[in-house]
Formats: C-alpha cells, structure tokens, sequence
C-alpha cells in the first residue's frame, strides 16, 4: 500500500454557507446536544448557523509496517486521478469525516473531540461509560438514558437539517451525473446524500423478490378466479430496485412504531413531524398516532386494546436489529455481480462500444426496408394489407427491459470512517476483491498498474494488519481536499454551482504529471498500426460519452465522430481479436476462483526476531529448532535473551555461537527472570515496531505457548501455533484435528507470529556461529505477575522433551505407587525419560509435566514404550512422530496397536516385571 500526504493547501478548502429562506424551527444557538431544556424562541432556518468545527487532526499517525510512503506526491496524485476519470462504476463507501467540515459541521463520533468523547463530558452525572452508550439498544433498559437519547435524537435532527452538503457530497452528486457512481454505502444518519440530489434509502419492499422457482410462483395466482387480482399486483419496477445512496445505519429522517410498524416522516413541513420532534426534546417518547386511532374505534366497538405503540427512530444501534440489513444485503450482492439496472442512467461506454454502436447504426440503414426495395408490390397483397389495417389494435406493443451486461465496481473509494463496524467492514473487503480482479489480467512490469481501491483520511484503522492487501492507496489529509483534486475542472452549465466550480479549477489534480507508458507499435508484413495505451477492455478512453439506442443522441450530448480505422490486414484484425476473447476467458476464471491477497512480507527483506528460552543458563532445544526453521524465511535472524543479569549474559554468549544467527538482544532485568509473559511480550512489541522484523518466532513449549500469544495480541497479529513445515515466508504446515490432518495455513499479517514444534526441525548447531551481541534496555518493564515460589522436581532421567527413550504410564496402572513400581524401573533400565497419559495425569497418578499428548509434552523420541494406554487421538498427536514404538496392553483392540511398530497383549502387572528382569 503506498502512502500518500496531501500537501497542506494555501488557502482554507471548504464552501460557504448558503442562506435558506424558507421553514421555521424552534431552538436557540446557545442549545447544547442532548440538553433537555429548551427555550421557545422561532428563528429562520437560514439565520441558525451551525458553529463550526475545529477539527484536530492526530499527531503521530502510525504508518502500517506493510506500507511505504510516497516520495513522488504530485505524480502519484497524477495516477490516482488518472484511474478515477477512467473507472466507469465507483463504489464509495463513507463515514461521518466527510461531513465534519463546513458547511454541514455534524461533529464526528470516535475522534477526541468527537460525539462519544463530548456526551460523556456533557454529563458527568449520568453513568455513562461512554458516549458510546447512547447508541446501545440497552439504553432502553434506564428511563434517564432513554431521555437523554430522546434529546439527542432531536438535536442531532437539528443540526443535520442546518447542515449543508460538503465538497464531497458534491462530488458524489457530479459522478451522479456522470453515470459513473455505482453506489454509496454511507454510515452517516444526516441524510446531506439526499439534499445533494442523490436518490436515498434503501429501496422498496419489493426489491428482494424471490429467486427460486417455488417461492417466486408463490407471488402469482394459483387459480383463474383470482389470477386478476393478483397478477395485476405484481409489481412492475418502473424505478431503479436501489437508490443511489444506502444508509447502512438508518437515518433521521423517520420514525416506525415498534407495534403497527407505522411510518412517521420527522418533516418541520408537517404538523405531526413538529410535534414528534418537541417531545424528542422534551426527552418524552412519542406515541404512535396510527396506533391511537385503532385503540379508539375498537374501544368504540367493544373490543380489547392492543395498546399504544411507541415510535422509534431509524437509527441502526449496538446491539440492535437492522430492519433492513436484507435489503442492503442484495444491493451488495447486485453490485458485486455488477448487475444492472435498466431503468438506471446509462453508463459511460468505451471507445469499443461506441464504435460497436456506429456500426450497428449504419448496418440498419444501410439494409432499410427489404419490402420496398424487393420489388413491385402484387395485387393480393396489396388487398391482403387493407384487410390487415382494419383489424389492428391500437395497444402499444410491451416494452422489454433492455439487456445490459454486467459491469463490476471497478474502483472503491473509502472515506472519512474508521471502519470498526463490522458490517462494513466485510462490505469494504468484498467490494476491493471486486475492484482489484479488473488487474488480473495484466502483465506484471508493463507499466504502473491503476490505483483501484483508495482510502480517504487522516489516520488509519486501528487494526492496520488485517487491512494488508486491501487498499492500494492512502490518501492522507483533509477529505474534501481529496474530493476536489478528483474532479475534473468544467465549463459552467446549467445547475452546477459556481463556488464548487472555481474551487474545482484552483484545487483539481488534472494538472499532476504521470508517466503514460509509449504506444505499442505491432508491425507485420511491412504494415505498422500504433495502438493506443489506454485502448484496453474494460477501460474508457479519451473523453467519456454516454451511451443510446439513437444514432442522434440525447439533447445536450454532442459525440465525437468516430475516428478512422487503421489500415491493417485481416489477419492483424483476427491476431487482436484472439488476444482480446482470451484476455476475457482468463480474466472470467480467475474470478470465479477466490482470490489471495499479495503476501507483503514479500515486498522486503525478511527479518526475524527469535525468543530464545533457557533455564540453568542452558538454551533449550526447542529454541535450537526454531532456530532451524527460521532460516527458512530468509534474511536475517537476530535471537532476543531475557533474563537476570546473572544468567542472560551467559546464555547471550552460548547464543552468538549458534549457526544461523546474526545478531543477539540481551535486555536484562529482574522482572525477566522468570520468563513470564506480562513483562515480556511489550518488549517483543517494542522491537518489532523499531526495528521492523517481519517474523516472531518460538518455540512450541509451556513457555513459548505463554508468551508468544500475548505478544501477536500486542501486535495485532494473529498466531500460527506449532508449525512442522514452512513452505514460504507466510505459508506453514500445522497439525489440526489431534494430530490426524495437516492444515497449510498462510499469513496475511505484516508481522508473522509463529511458535516451532521442536521435534520437526533439527537443532541448529551450537558452535560456528559469531553473532555480535547488543545490550537493550527494557525500561520499566510491567511486572503484573510475580513468581512467588517454583519447586523443581529432582530426577537424574533424560528431560522428557528432549529424551531419546520414553516410557509413558497410562490409567491402568491405577495409582500413583503403580507408576514407581513397573514404570519408573523399567525407565531406569533403559535410560529413559518417565512420561504419562492425559488420563493418568488428571487422576493424580503422574505429575503434570510428565504429560504427553496435544496438550502436553510433544515427543518423538527413537523409542516410546506405551504401558496400559490405550491410545486416544490427543495422545497419539504428542508421540505418533517416535521412530518406533513399543505397546503393551490387554485389549487386543486398543487403537494404540494400530500406530505401535511392536505389541504385546499382555496384563502389564506381569509382562512389565519381567521385560525389566530380563533387560
């Protein structure tokens, strides 16, 4: 993702307001959102100017490790705006930092002095947490909350009728115009789409009709005495399915009664609009009038009440139900597709279309009409078309829709929104897989591809790693200064407004220099033809023109003529179109194939960041493996000693001697001592963000499992546990399912978090190696957790990780003093390492460390001797990777047997005895 700062402007970039005349509203200037006391004092509407806002834009933007940032501004703007004058189907999704600035002033919701941060400080007193709370569906639940949320409602309605559109709205409103905007997702409840002139809602309740065949015969009649009425119902669509803009949070603009789901339009213009909107300030519910006049004429006609409902306002809270999420829904789905609608403005069409036109055009006027030019028209014919013209109906013939291909977004353009919703985010995902589909196929190394998903703001979302591979540009800065560099500076008609214009033509980036690649020159037989650059499917060239069925055109719309063909022979002809339907067929199957986001770690070098663990001022075997499958990234690989002073710097010196490492982090302090993960996860934090590593890794033991996670949270990455395979720098190989499956899992994280079986890897040599050592300061490592006491347990056997011979106990040793009986003696005989099943463990026959399985100890010794385990999948995936494995128990059925090289059905309380007597 490149990063892009908009250089600051000379000149303040926001309209003016403008003076509105007419409607009326009861407020005062000095009125505070949410504040439940009014005062009655009528002012125009004009003359009640919203006080503008000072926004603050955030210092210290962080920059997400998977982007770099732009050293060429002006060219780079210059390519953005390339791609948008070409992109025909724009998607925008939006938040409320497109109208912050003036002239709509609507204060935003999650920024430091936004509307969360505001009520909070407004009241003091009232128990929120947040203001945040407010937009709870269980405010509800408290009657003082409720009115505070009733008060707010009816100041934020104030202030979003006072609000004007921004630069930005008016730039939605010119690719409106244009044909060229596909569809407005917006989070805003203001409703400035909708006075800027964009169609707004989220379309009529018809427009999710059925697609099977059982449920759509549903919607006819099933019988020819009501085939009438119900055919004749059946809803004809004469307007577009979905309006132009979608308000994916509801909007201010009307109310439902949560019992008859009676509709209420929140309009000063009506008298019942004025009066819901005065109880909204009084912070008091409104009751529904629909339902008033039901309970009063079934009182009248001796019926039961039903009750009064209460209205409530469009607004999409947490927590709540989203009536329309159906709705939005398949307008997603519609434009992901790219279906059209044919009651829709046309779309821009490419040169290629056009010229398909033109020939379409004179192909009909050159056949004209075959039965005035076939010959003389004969007698019986003749009579034949009088009789004809007598019985005609004067009905028009129907009108079929017209057939229009599918057309997907083919650039997405996110502004002003912090993208914390959910919802939205899963919009924003889906619609840049679409957008980014239309480079498929591309050559790699042509020429700078077009920018296709673009973010709009000052500061990005705050968990930037799952947002790599979505937005290829981040246009940083002011938001309405980015809408003006996009438009296209214009000659004055009819309704555009002029303040717009000279701000468009001081401010646009159509003047920015790019770097067009030099016409394509294809040369045979002694003929050359020049191929334009930007002629490719798909694309527009030159100037946009829209497209019509008439040769003429619509008024207003003048059409270039069309530009001579080049003189080329058939066979070039064929050669191009070959190359275009293949082109096609490629692109198509790529798309129905899901696609993978590009690896970033890729785009540098990779550098890991290795924990080593050690205990006694050994290093443990298990960071020894790691060692060995981060070589496998590439790059360099620097190891990180926690410890006492006491102890790291003697485990740094062991570790500058391991081959493969390049450099050594000691970083001591008391709070390491105990490789707890609360001091020690910060710290790996600390230096990935400075010194920018591309990978953490671990080994997969108690330790590794402690700290490892703590630190991919801190990083916002998410963790790839118990690797036995790398494939690439962001693809590994894990066991899933108990150990019976392998998963092979790749990373779209800017950091990978990883933790290594140690068992799958060889240790990495402990001598050849010269890595410099680097001291670290941790500062004033957090200490949250204290290690009281740690009681080791003495024993001269093998560690069990790490042994070469295990012998493992199950339950059917039945007690603790079975286990130093016939397991302990025949470890000592073979040198081996004491182990237990899960089962043993949890009855208190074994300790807890002697454990192996999926949740224990993993071990692959030369040789595992089972005694009275039956083999359950948990255990089996701690030792099935042993080289041999020896089973000893009674039930010749036992699912251990099927993985043992040896068995021996035997009672172990006899066959143990006399394997260790006779060994």
């Amino acid at each position: 993702m490149l990063v892009v700062r908009l250089p600051a402007p000379s000149e303040p970039v926001e309209l003016s307001r403008k003076p509105v005349s007419q409607g009326r509203r009861v407020f005062t200037r000095s009125s505070t959102l949410g504040s439940v006391k009014t005062e009655t004092r009528s002012e125009p509407v004009g003359q009640a100017v919203p006080t503008t806002l000072t926004y603050q834009a955030p210092r210290d933007i962080q920059i997400p490790n998977y982007a770099h940032v732009s050293t060429q501004v002006e060219h780079d703007l210059g390519r953005v705006y390339q791609s948008f004058r070409q992109a025909r189907r724009i998607a925008v999704v939006c938040g409320a930092g497109i109208s912050v600035s003036s002239p709509a002033n609507i204060p935003d919701f999650r920024s430091a002095s936004g509307l969360f941060a505001s009520l909070k400080q407004r009241y003091p007193t009232s128990g929120l947490t947040s203001g945040k709370d407010l937009f709870d569906a269980r405010l509800f639940q408290s009657e003082s909350s409720t009115a505070l949320f009733f008060a707010m409602i009816a100041e934020l309605k104030d202030m979003s009728d006072a609000a004007q559109p921004t630069l930005f709205h008016h730039m939605l409103r010119r690719l409106d115009m244009e044909g060229r905007l596909q569809r407005v997702y917006t989070q805003n409840i203001d409703g400035l789409e909708e006075k800027v002139g964009l169609s707004f809602g989220v379309g009529s309740p018809d427009a999710c009709l059925p697609t099977s065949k059982r449920k759509r015969g549903a919607q006819f009649a099933r019988s020819q005495s009501d085939s009438s009425v119900r055919l004749s119902t059946h809803p004809s669509f004469e307007k577009p399915l979905f309006p132009r803009a979608i308000p994916l949070h509801g909007s201010l603009s009307s109310m439902t009664c949560m019992l008859c789901s009676h509709k209420l339009r929140l309009t000063r213009e009506q008298e019942a609009g004025r009066q819901a909107l005065e109880t909204l300030r009084r912070g008091e519910p409104v009751r529904c009038e629909q339902c008033e006049v039901t309970d009063q004429l079934r009182t009248s006609a001796g019926l039961r009440s039903r009750g009064i409902g209460r209205m409530k306002v469009d607004v999409v809270l947490y927590n709540g139900e989203n009536e329309a999420a159906e709705h939005v829904g398949a307008c997603v789905e519609r434009d992901l597709l790219g279906i059209r609608d044919p009651h829709e403005p046309d779309v821009p069409e490419t040169m290629a279309e056009t010229r398909a036109r033109e020939r379409k055009e004179r192909q009909r006027e050159e056949i004209g009409d075959l039965s005035v030019t076939s010959g003389s028209i004969k007698a019986e014919d003749a009579l034949g078309d009088a009789f004809q013209s007598e019985d005609q109906v004067s009905d028009p013939p129907a009108r079929r829709p017209r057939r229009l291909k599918p057309l997907p977004p083919d650039m997405l353009i996110v502004a002003g929104t912090s993208l914390k919703v959910p919802g939205t985010k899963r919009i924003v995902r889906e619609f840049s897989k679409a957008c980014r589909i239309q480079n498929a196929d591309r050559k790699k190394g042509a020429h700078e591809p077009p920018v296709r998903v673009v973010y709009m703001n000052y500061d990005f979302p705050s968990s930037a790693s799952e947002w790599s591979g979505v937005f290829d540009m981040w246009i940083q800065g002011d938001v309405q200064q980015a809408a003006l560099g996009l438009c296209e500076p214009m000659v004055m008609k009819e309704g555009m407004d002029p303040a717009v214009e000279a701000l468009v033509a001081r401010h646009s980036w159509h003047a920015y220099p790019t770097k067009t690649p030099p016409p394509r020159i294809l040369t045979m037989k002694n003929t050359e033809t020049k191929r334009r650059p930007s002629n490719r499917l798909g694309m527009v060239s030159g100037k946009l023109r829209t497209s019509s069925n008439q040769a003429t055109g619509k008024a207003g719309v003048v059409r270039p003529p069309t530009p001579p063909a080049p003189i080329a022979p058939p066979r070039l002809y064929r050669f191009i179109i070959m190359f275009a339907v293949r082109s096609m067929l490629r692109a198509g199957s790529r798309a129905a194939a899901p696609l993978r986001a590009f690896s970033t770690s890729s785009m540098r070098q990779a550098n890991t960041l290795l924990f080593v663990e050690h205990k006694n001022g050994v290093i443990n075997p298990a960071s020894l493996s790691a060692v060995t499958a981060a070589q496998k990234f590439g790059g360099e690989i620097h190891a990180l000693v926690t410890g006492s002073s006491s102890h790291a710097k003697a485990v740094a010196e062991a570790a500058s001697k391991v081959q493969g490492v390049s450099k050594v982090l000691v970083s001591t302090s008391d709070a390491f001592s105990a490789l707890l993960a609360e001091p020690i996860a910060p710290l790996i934090e600390s230096l990935v963000k400075s010194k920018s590593y591309t990978h953490v890794v671990a080994g997969h033991t108690a330790v590794g499992r402690d700290i490892i996670p703590r630190a991919a949270v801190c990083l916002d990455s998410s963790q790839v546990s118990d690797i036995i395979e790398v494939q690439g720098e962001d693809t590994f190989v894990r066991p899933i399912y108990a150990g019976n499956a392998l998963a092979t899992v790749m990373s779209k994280d800017g950091v990978k978090v990883v933790t290594v079986r140690g068992t799958a890897f060889d240790a990495a040599s402990t001598e050849g190696g010269s890595a410099s050592v680097e001291e670290v300061d941790a500062g004033e490592a957090p200490q949250p957790t204290k290690l009281v006491q740690e009681k080791m347990s003495e024993s001269t056997r093998p560690d069990l990780a790490t042994a070469s011979r295990v012998v493992s106990g199950g339950r059917a040793l039945k007690s603790s003093e079975g286990f130093s009986k016939y397991i302990e003696p025949l470890a000592d005989k073979l040198g081996a390492a004491v182990g237990a099943s899960r089962a043993a463990v949890d009855a208190g026959y074994a300790d807890n460390a002697l454990q192996v399985g999926q949740t224990g100890k993993i071990v692959a010794p030369e040789l595992y001797v089972a005694v009275g385990i039956s083999g359950a999948i948990q255990h089996l995936a701690g030792m099935k990777d042993s080289k041999t494995i020896v089973a000893i128990n009674k039930d010749p059925e036992a699912p251990i047997f099927q993985v043992a090289d040896m068995g021996l059905v035997a009672d172990l309380y006899e066959a143990v005895p006399e394997l260790t007597e006779k060994l």
